[in-house]
């Protein structure tokens, strides 16, 4: 068996364990996602809010807006769309060292309604992803990728599933990188058919898996399928600084028919900063990556990274 498979297994067995221990597996009829309050009596009697202490004030705030998403974001997923920057630095790499990973993007639903017992909701997603050369005078541009789909997303209790039929993704290279170096431009571009399941083993693991399916690629003789896995670990709140903290761990595990189903390895671990929230969360992560590059110009390329960056999810 391959490390790689020793690494999964190992996160796995991790989340079973916190599973167990937390005692806070779902009962035969819970949901995730917890009803929505009542909304206040339009008739409050006159002069109320001056006789009213100040917990009952604070009680009748309007609730934080619940997650608008029916399938949530993938924590180390390197391609997932949202806002983020983090500090890179590559591991006995001859070409890249200290690098700045930018990312902008969002998914941003328009369209839902109720179905098979289940909520469903369409979306577009839309995503930058760009790495800066820090070690070059003038933190030259390496890569950036682009990302647009249309996601379809679905949710019944515990589960959840998101299905793109359509999945753009193209890559460029940075001018300054490309004028200071002798790296050949590879003009990588392709849509895909992907979908992925979820499943909220209990209050603190979530498990997912699926895959895709290269229909459209330039260049043309890249081997289409894909098949993506993970697991998301949640622990306990506790106070820092008088905020309440929670810690986060997650691993991301990808196998591509190009590059001969080895898999690449992608984990993210640190503290949700707004562990309360459904929607706005801010998380502080650090990074270990080793596999295939993610970035699409150096696809071909075996590198190893770690990191530590600031990440939001709307």
């Amino acid at each position: 068996m391959s490390w790689h498979g020793s690494m999964f297994k190992m996160v796995l067995g991790l989340a079973a364990a916190v599973c167990f221990m937390s005692g806070a597996a779902y009962g035969a009829g819970d949901e995730t996602r917890p009803a929505a309050p009542r909304a206040a009596s339009a008739q409050t009697p006159k002069g109320t809010y001056a006789r009213e202490p100040a917990a009952a004030q604070e009680a009748q705030k309007p609730a934080e807006p619940e997650r608008r998403l029916l399938f949530d974001a993938l924590l180390a997923d390197p391609r997932w769309p949202h806002f983020g920057g983090s500090w890179q630095y590559y591991i006995a790499n001859d070409l890249l060292r200290n690098c700045g990973a930018a990312n902008f993007g969002e998914t941003f639903p328009f369209k839902d309604g109720q179905c098979l017992g289940g909520e469903w909701q369409v979306a577009i997603q839309t995503g930058v992803f760009a790495v800066f050369d820090l070690d070059a005078a003038s933190m030259d541009l390496i890569n950036a990728d682009y990302r647009f789909g249309i996601p379809l997303g679905y949710r019944r209790g515990r589960f959840s599933a998101i299905a793109y039929p359509f999945l753009h993704q193209s890559s460029h290279l940075g001018d300054e990188f490309l004028l200071r170096n002798k790296v050949e431009r590879i003009n990588l571009s392709y849509d895909e058919a992907m979908a992925l399941v979820s499943w909220d083993a209990c209050a603190s693991v979530r498990i997912y898996g699926g895959g895709g399916y290269m229909y459209d690629r330039d260049p043309s003789d890249l081997k289409p399928w894909h098949v993506q896995y993970g697991v998301e670990i949640r622990g306990p709140e506790f106070p820092l600084f008088a905020t309440p903290v929670s810690p986060v761990l997650a691993g991301d595990f990808q196998n591509r028919q190009e590059t001969n189903w080895r898999t690449d390895i992608s984990l993210r671990g640190g503290l949700d900063l707004t562990p309360r929230r459904k929607a706005h969360k801010w998380l502080l992560l650090l990074e270990y990556y080793h596999g295939n590059s993610p970035n699409g110009q150096f696809y071909d390329d075996i590198v190893e990274f770690v990191g530590a960056g600031l990440h939001h999810y709307f």
